[in-house]
């Protein structure tokens, strides 16, 4: 084997799968580069193999998928369990993902059971045996023919007795026939008719989910979770557990670690302490790995902390109803807060304020105006009644409430009864 170009050195440099320890060596000037791509190339090949293998038989499932036909009487596809088959790939990655990081993460939400989670929930089509079915519709087609075959049989002989036999009996059973039993029959061939066209429809509306179902959970097998592949994932999950034993392990995962989480410098920090690794970058390295797995917890639906319908009803929602004021010229809307406790009785609204609720802007000035002059009107009319009935008016109430001259009831203003002409009057003599 030739000596590596730069472009496959810089391709062994960015894989995940080779250890930090391996592509220093590749970098040594004076080392043999030939013998340290060698070594690069079997060791991530080595660590790659679980999930190239996953890979492959992902592809292949997805082939096998296309290729299948659909079920049919005599067909090849006689159970569902033969579509749902063809997702095993997928689901050990969801099983390795979940057993050997989800589950392990040192602070998370809840555990994923693979058994009730995942397995169980994808499997639950289970066991549909298509040609059964299909044998059921063939038994249900030949007992159709029966039953076609005796109602022809039965009306023809009942044809030839009624032309024979004559009579009120005659009669009656005819009509009975007719009305009753051959109506009923009719409903039956129906009936089965039916069953027969809906049978296979069913069975392939099954078969369809069942293949989206399949197809679409394999497409949710990827290399990697949040840029990481698994063997990289198991091993920041170590380090979040405070499992790191040596500067050299940490040193393996330690660039991509920055790299994931910008901001960190975990591996400028390692090259530059010389001796062991000491508590301080230990205490950053957990950080770091704690980081990159915050991205990696599971939903609360998968994790067991579901939301209930109940929950999400009495959860506090902002109230979109508006109340309007008047400001001066201005009308200022603005948005209520919920408030706990019981519901509020809203006060009543004046006519102004139902006005401004449905007026335009531009109509504002002439809709108080006419509520200023309603309002004006009101108040003249109230005040002749309190002159009518002898109470005075405003003035008058300034005055200490007493009339005034010329407004009793049935007095007749004189000339100089006028304001203008009106003498200061003396108060009348009291009797006695």
């Amino acid at each position: 084997m030739s000596e590596p170009t730069p472009a496959q050195i810089r391709e062994i440099l960015n894989d995940p799968y080779v250890t930090q320890g391996t592509k220093d060596a590749l970098l040594l000037p004076f080392g043999n580069r030939e013998e340290a791509y060698k070594k690069a190339v079997a060791e991530r090949d080595s660590n790659a193999a679980g999930d190239k293998k996953q890979a492959a038989e992902t592809k292949q499932a997805d082939k096998d998928l296309d290729a299948m036909s659909r079920p049919a009487a005599g067909g090849a596809t006689t159970k569902s369990d033969q579509v749902l088959d063809l997702g095993k790939p997928a689901l050990d990655f969801f099983s390795d993902w979940a057993e050997q990081v989800w589950n392990k993460m040192p602070e998370k939400s809840g555990e994923i059971s693979y058994k009730t989670d995942i397995w169980d929930r994808f499997h639950e089509n289970r066991e549909i045996n298509f040609q059964k079915m299909f044998d059921e519709v063939e038994d249900l087609a030949d007992a159709k023919k029966i039953v076609e075959q005796t109602q022809r049989d039965a009306t023809s002989a009942l044809t030839t007795l009624f032309h024979d036999w004559k009579g009120e009996g005659a009669t009656a059973a005819k009509v009975k026939y007719e009305q009753r039993i051959q109506p009923d029959a009719k409903e039956l061939i129906a009936q089965m008719e039916g069953a027969i066209k809906l049978v296979p429809s069913t069975i392939d509306k099954i078969y369809s989910a069942l293949k989206l179902k399949v197809d679409e959970t394999l497409k949710l097998r990827v290399d990697k979770v949040a840029t990481a592949p698994l063997y990289t994932a198991k091993q920041v999950v170590e380090i979040a557990n405070g499992k790191v034993d040596s500067k050299e392990k940490l040193m393996d995962v330690a660039v991509w670690l920055d790299s994931a989480c910008p901001g960190n410098n975990l591996a400028e920090r390692l090259r530059d302490d010389d001796c062991k690794l000491n508590d301080e970058n230990k205490d950053y390295a957990i950080g770091a790995a704690k980081q990159w797995l915050k991205a990696l917890s599971p939903p609360s639906s998968v994790s067991g902390t579901r939301t209930s319908r109940s929950s999400a009803r009495t959860r506090p929602r902002r109230s979109t109803r508006s109340t309007t004021s008047f400001r001066g010229s201005w009308r200022t809307t603005r948005t209520r807060s919920p408030r706990p406790g019981p519901r509020r009785r809203r006060p009543p609204t004046t006519a102004r304020t139902r006005v401004a609720a449905v007026t335009p802007v531009g109509h504002r000035w002439r809709h108080r105006r006419r509520e200023w002059q309603r309002e004006r009107r009101w108040q003249r009319k109230w005040w002749r009644c309190q002159h009518a009935a002898g109470r005075g008016g405003p003035r008058d109430a300034e005055a200490g409430g007493e009339a005034r001259r010329g407004h009793e009831p049935g007095h007749r203003k004189a000339a100089g009864d006028r304001p203008r002409d009106r003498q200061a009057v003396p108060d009348r003599p009291r009797d006695g």
